[in-house]
Formats: structure tokens, sequence, C-alpha cells
């Protein structure tokens, strides 16, 4: 069975390196999916775990990632699996999650798979960095400066994190310009090219919170946008959504905003709360899962399969004696 599992492996890295795009990896796919169906009536966990991840992978080369949510929806990753197998399935689960607009459950798989990935895998941790960075960005969220550290190959999604803080549109546009080759090596260009929208509403943020009553033209000219009617439209939608507590005054062609409110009078905090407790029970849930006992650890008293198996078949031609007559009274019990 490990050897099955390795020789479908080096048989879809061949394809994938021969350089034709995802057409190999499509050609492979037929033979992969018998396969995995021989691997799931042969319960055989090795095999399912690593077929479906070369299943994902095939479609995330060839852009198919609706195939893959489906994929993802019919299948279930088996438990006993390893771990280098668990972090790629997260790997390659929340970069489908995060193409198809599920930035919370891409972000959450992508964080797992960069704190389970194994000790000495740099290059991966790196990628796996660059979609979780991105992913973050398109939440609203800000990454750490420490994400960052010691981390050469994260450069590029840097100059990222900083544009989107500061919801300089220029900026953002000239760091995709800039490192548009690196983001299309890692995979990530069709995400970044999402995050205008993210960039120009952390400018009106920025712009909503620096003025009580600022003019739609003067907006246009902070933001670098088109003409007055651009960031009248674009302040109407951010007010529509949320992401400002203020209002549309068109005759005079002005955005109003509201005094701050106490955030400590909403369920912000209690959002925040609730989402770093279910993260540490995730943790120490697949903690508990993660152990393995051999059978009589726990309980040495505790029979095995064949002492039960002997125990049963000693009772039932005790029964059969016992019905035919053979004990007398003077037979031990």
């Amino acid at each position: 069975m490990r050897l099955q599992a390795r020789a479908h492996f080096y048989l879809a890295l061949s394809a994938e390196a021969m350089g034709s795009g995802g057409a190999a990896l499509a050609a492979l796919r037929p033979r992969q999916l018998a396969a995995y169906r021989t691997a799931c009536l042969r319960h055989d966990e090795l095999g399912q775990a690593s077929l479906l991840n070369l299943l994902l992978r095939g479609h995330i080369a060839c852009g198919e990632f609706d195939a893959a949510r489906a994929l993802l929806s019919k299948t279930k990753f088996p438990e006993a699996a390893s771990a280098a197998q668990l972090v790629r399935f997260l790997f390659y689960s929340g970069r489908v999650r995060a193409v198809l607009l599920e930035y919370s459950e891409a972000f959450s798989m992508l964080q797992q798979a960069a704190r389970k990935a194994p000790p000495g895998q740099a290059a991966f941790v790196s990628a796996v960095t660059a979609f979780m960075v991105v992913t973050q960005l398109l939440m609203g969220e800000v990454p750490e400066r420490a994400t960052f550290n010691g981390k050469p190959a994260l450069s590029p999604y840097l100059a990222l994190a900083r544009a989107v803080r500061e919801g300089s549109l220029p900026r953002f546009r000239a760091a995709v310009a800039a490192h548009a080759a690196a983001f299309a090596r890692h995979g990530t260009l069709s995400l970044v090219r999402r995050l205008d929208a993210n960039v120009i509403r952390a400018g009106l943020r920025r712009v909503a919170a620096a003025y009580s009553c600022i003019r739609f033209a003067d907006v246009a000219v902070k933001l670098r946008l088109g003409s007055a009617e651009d960031a009248e439209f674009l302040c109407a939608k951010a007010v529509r959504d949320g992401v400002l507590d203020a209002m549309l005054d068109n005759t005079a062609g002005t955005l109003v905003s509201r005094a701050a409110a106490n955030p400590y009078n909403s369920s912000e905090p209690q959002a925040a709360f609730h989402r770093r407790i279910s993260f540490l029970l995730d943790v120490h849930h697949e903690a508990q899962r993660s152990m393995r006992y051999p059978a009589k650890a726990a309980r040495p008293d505790l029979e095995t399969a064949e002492e039960r198996r002997k125990r049963e078949e000693e009772e039932q031609d005790l029964l059969e004696r016992i019905d035919k007559g053979e004990l007398d009274d003077d037979d031990d019990d």
C-alpha cells in the first residue's frame, strides 16, 4: 500500500514537471480517482490521504476550484493519516476556500498548516504564510510585523500589508506592479488583485477618522480616485456595508462622520473572546485526537481479540456439552 501511494505521488510529480500546465495532471485524474476508490474499499488510509492530496493539487493546478470544493464536500480526510499528509491537505483546502471567498475558513486552515508543518521545511512554511497573509488582508485585518521577521521571501507581502494599512492606492498598485512576478510564482496574484477594495476601505476609514466633515471632491483627491462621483459612490457603499459610521449629505456633497462609539458597548469584545476560546479548544481537541495508545496501555486487564475469541469458543463448547448431557454432577464447572 505504501509503495502504491509513493508510485502515484512520483507519477504526478513527473507529470507536473513536464511543464505542460495542468493537462498532464488532468490526464492522470481518472487513474487517481480509480485508485482512491480502491483505497477506500480496502480501508487504506495512507493511500486515501495521498491520493486525495494529489487530486486537490491537480484541481488547483488546472484552476478547477469548484471541482475541488465538490471533492472536499464528498470526501473525508482519514484521521490516522500522517502529519505530513494532514499539513498538505490543510494547505490545499485553505487555498481552495480562499479562492472561493471563504476567507475565515481558509485562514483557519492555513494557520493550522503553518503551525503543524514539520521542522526544517522553511520553503513550505513561507508558501503557507504567503497565502495566510493575503487571506488575512482580504478579511480586513493587517498581519503583525512579527509574521515577516526573518523571512526575506515574504518581503513583497510586507509591502502589500503596509499599503493596505495606510490605505494608499498608488502605493498598493506600485507594490503589485513591482512584485507581480513573485505573486504569480507563488500563486497568489489572483488573490492580491482583490485587495483594491480593501485598500480603498482602509483609506476611507482613515479619512473619516481624521475629518468630521469632508467633501467628496477632497476624498477623491486624497484617495487618488477618478472623480467626486466615484468617491460619493464608494462612500455610500462603505456606509451601507458598515465600514464607515457616517452619513452622506448629497445636497452639500459632503461625508459627515459620526462620533466614535465605545466598542465595549457593542458585541465586538464578546466576538473576539469567542474566537480566541474556539481556537484554544480546537488546539486542545486536536492534541487529544493525536494521542495514540496501545490497546492495553490504559487497561491492562482488558483481554485481546484472540483471548476473547478463545473464551467464547470454550463457553460455546461448554453449553453444547451441557445440552447433550455429557457433563455429570461430579464434574467441575
